[in-house]
C-alpha cells in the first residue's frame, strides 16, 4: 500500500508542476437576457449577452462573440477594443422566434479563438427558450393531438426507449401550447378496449375514443452510444459519441390516412478531456476481492469504464463444462466469456474487457454475469460499470426519462432531437389544419361534440347487416359498406337473435326475434360492399350475428 501512495503522490506532484499560472485574460458570458422574456411565435427577440473579463490581464486583440440557436449560427459580433480586468460589456443580437423549445448558446472568442486565456473551457453560456404558439396560431390550441407510445427498432439496450421518447414528445408539444392526449392515456384505452396497439387502425380507434383530432405515432430508429478511452493509471483521456434518429407520423382520424412525417437525426461528440478519475482512483486503492471465495463472484461490485472485470466460480457440484456470459440489465446478451471444464471443488477464472460481441465498448450501467451448465443457469451476480467516477447503485438502470439519464451525453442529444422533432410536428399540424380546415372544426367540436345517436338516422329504418368474418387480429368484417351508406365512425350493435329469417337468394335479413344486445362495434374502415370494425367492449361474437347501426361516435372529447 505504501508503494501505491508513493505512486499517487508522484503523479499529483507532476500534475501540479505542469500547470503554469500566468497573468492572462479570461472571457466568460456572465448572463443572457431576452426581450420579451417569454416570446411567442413571430416575436422579434432582442438577445443581450453580458461578456466579462474575469482574468488577471486585459485582452490585447479584437475578438468575436457568437450566438447560435439549435446549433445554427445566429450572429457573430466583433469586439474591437480591449476589455480590461473585471470589465463587462453587453452585446445585442436579434432573433425571430419560431415555435418550439430552442437552445440558445452565446460564446466569447469564437470562431477565431484569438485570445490566449487562463481557461478556454468557460467561454459559453447556454439558455433554453420555450416559444409558444402565437396569436395567429391560437386556434391550434383547440386541436386535440393524441401521442401514441413509440416503437423501438434501435436495439440499443436502453430501458424504456419507445415509451420514454413518446412521453418526452408529448411534453414538448404541451409546452408549445397544444392540447395533448398523452401516451399513457392512449395505452390505457388500447388495453381497456382490447385494441391492437401494434396496428395503426387500432391506435387510431383508441385516439378517436379519447376525442382526438390528430394522432402522432412514431418509431425510434437509432439510439446509440459509443465510448472510447485511453488510460494511464489514474489519468484518463476519454470521449464518447451519441447518435439518435426518430421518425414521427401524423395521421388524420377522419379518413385514417398518413398526413405527413417529421424526423430528426442528431449526433454529438463528448470529450471529458485530460482528467483524474477519482472513482477509478478509489477502486484502484481498494484491495481486489477473492473471486474463488465461493460460488460465482466478481472482484468488485463497481468498475470504472474500461476497467477489466475478473470473474471466478467455485464449483461445489459435480465436475463439468461451464460457460460464462455477460448480459445487460434487461437481460440482453452482451458477451460470451468462454467455456471451461471445472472439476468438483475447483475454481475457474474468466475476465471481461467491457466490450460487447461486436467489439465495441459497452455503455455504463448495470450488468449481470451468468454461469451456465448446458442450458441451465447455475448462478448470477450483478455489478456496475461507472462513467467519469460517478457511482450508481446495482439496482439502478440507465432509463430514458430519468434525471440521471437527462444529465448524460445521450440525454443531451435526445433533448436536441426533441426540440427539432417538435418543431417539425408543429409545422405539420399547422399545415394540416390549414389544408383541411381542422382549426374551425376543432373550435366547433369543443362546443358541439357530445355524441349520441346520430340525428341523420332519426326517423329512418336502421341499417342492418351481418357479421361476415372475424379476423385473426380481433377485427370484425360486416357485409354492408359504402354502397349502403356506412361511414367511418359508425357504431353498430351486435344482436343476440332467434328465429332468424333470411332471403334464400340474397342472404339479406328479413325478420328475427331480438333477444338482447351483445355489445357494440366501431367502424374504422369502409369498402364498397363491406366494412371493418373494432370492439368497443369485449363480448362474444359469431359469424352470422345480426348488426344494426345505432349512430356515430357517442363519446365526449376529453375536456
Amino acid at each position: 500500500m505504501t508503494f501505491r501512495w508513493r505512486r499517487l503522490t508522484t503523479v499529483l506532484i507532476m500534475l501540479a508542476a505542469s500547470v503554469a499560472v500566468h497573468a492572462s485574460p479570461d472571457l466568460v458570458v456572465a448572463g443572457i437576457v431576452l426581450d420579451p422574456p417569454h416570446p411567442v411565435s413571430g416575436d422579434l427577440v432582442t438577445v443581450s449577452a453580458q461578456v466579462a473579463n474575469v482574468g488577471e490581464h486585459a485582452t490585447d486583440s479584437p475578438f468575436h462573440v457568437t450566438a447560435s440557436v439549435d446549433g445554427m449560427q445566429l450572429q457573430s459580433t466583433m469586439v474591437s477594443r480591449d476589455l480590461e480586468v473585471d470589465e463587462q460589456l453587453w452585446i445585442e443580437m436579434e432573433w425571430v422566434a419560431s415555435v418550439g423549445v430552442h437552445t440558445l448558446e452565446v460564446t466569447a472568442d469564437e470562431p477565431f479563438d484569438r485570445i490566449d486565456e487562463t481557461r478556454e473551457t468557460n467561454n459559453s453560456e447556454v439558455a433554453t427558450i420555450l416559444v409558444q404558439l402565437g396569436p395567429e396560431e391560437s386556434p391550434l390550441r383547440d386541436l386535440r393531438v393524441a401521442v401514441a407510445p413509440f416503437g423501438d427498432s434501435s436495439g440499443s439496450g436502453f430501458v424504456n426507449v419507445g415509451e420514454g421518447v413518446a412521453t418526452a414528445v408529448a411534453s414538448r408539444l404541451e409546452e408549445i401550447g397544444f392540447r395533448i392526449i398523452r401516451p399513457e392515456e392512449v395505452q390505457h384505452q388500447l388495453q381497456e378496449r382490447q385494441l391492437d396497439g401494434l396496428s395503426i387502425p387500432g391506435t387510431i380507434t383508441a385516439a378517436r375514443l379519447l376525442g382526438a383530432d390528430l394522432l402522432v405515432a412514431g418509431n425510434v430508429l437509432q439510439f446509440a452510444l459509443s465510448q472510447r478511452a485511453f488510460s494511464l493509471g489514474v489519468l484518463s483521456l476519454s470521449s464518447a459519441s451519441a447518435e439518435i434518429a426518430i421518425q414521427a407520423d401524423v395521421y388524420g382520424l377522419d379518413n385514417q390516412t398518413l398526413i405527413s412525417s417529421a424526423e430528426t437525426w442528431q449526433r454529438e461528440e463528448g470529450d471529458t478531456g485530460f482528467s483524474i478519475d477519482l472513482g477509478w482512483l478509489l477502486s484502484w486503492l481498494q484491495p481486489e476481492g477473492d473471486i474463488c471465495g465461493g460460488g460465482l463472484l466478481t472482484d468488485r461490485q463497481e468498475y470504472s469504464w474500461g476497467q477489466p472485470v475478473r470473474i471466478g466460480f467455485s464449483n461445489s457440484g459435480p465436475g463439468g463444462w461451464l460457460d460464462v456470459e455477460i448480459v445487460s440489465s434487461i437481460g440482453e446478451f452482451v458477451s460470451w466469456r468462454g467455456s471451461q471444464y471445472i472439476a468438483a471443488g475447483e475454481c475457474g477464472e474468466w475476465e471481461w474487457d467491457q466490450r460487447g460481441f461486436n467489439g465495441e465498448s459497452v455503455i455504463p450501467g448495470v450488468y449481470h454475469v451468468r454461469i451456465r451448465r448446458d442450458s441451465s443457469i447455475l448462478d448470477e451476480v450483478s455489478f456496475v460499470v461507472r462513467a467519469d467516477g460517478l457511482s450508481i447503485s446495482v439496482s439502478e438502470e440507465i432509463t430514458v426519462g430519468t434525471e440521471a439519464f437527462r444529465s448524460t451525453l445521450m440525454g443531451s442529444v435526445l433533448s436536441r432531437g426533441l426540440n427539432d422533432l417538435s418543431a417539425g410536428l408543429t409545422e405539420t399540424i399547422k399545415r394540416t389544419s390549414e389544408t383541411f380546415g381542422q382549426m374551425d372544426r376543432a373550435v366547433s367540436s369543443t362546443e358541439t361534440r357530445a355524441f349520441a345517436t346520430s340525428s341523420a338516422f332519426a326517423g329512418s329504418e336502421p341499417l342492418q347487416g351481418r357479421v361476415a368474418q372475424i379476423l385473426p387480429g380481433g377485427e370484425i368484417a360486416i357485409n354492408v359498406g359504402a354502397n349502403r351508406g356506412v361511414s367511418i365512425g359508425d357504431i353498430f350493435e351486435v344482436l343476440e337473435t332467434a328465429n332468424l329469417i333470411t332471403d334464400p337468394t340474397t342472404g339479406s335479413v328479413l325478420a328475427f326475434d331480438e333477444l338482447d344486445v351483445k355489445g357494440e362495434i366501431l367502424i374504422y374502415d369502409v369498402r364498397d360492399l363491406a366494412s371493418y370494425a373494432h370492439f368497443l367492449s369485449p363480448f362474444d361474437i359469431e359469424i352470422g350475428d345480426v348488426v344494426r347501426r345505432v349512430g356515430q361516435e357517442r363519446f365526449a372529447p376529453v375536456p
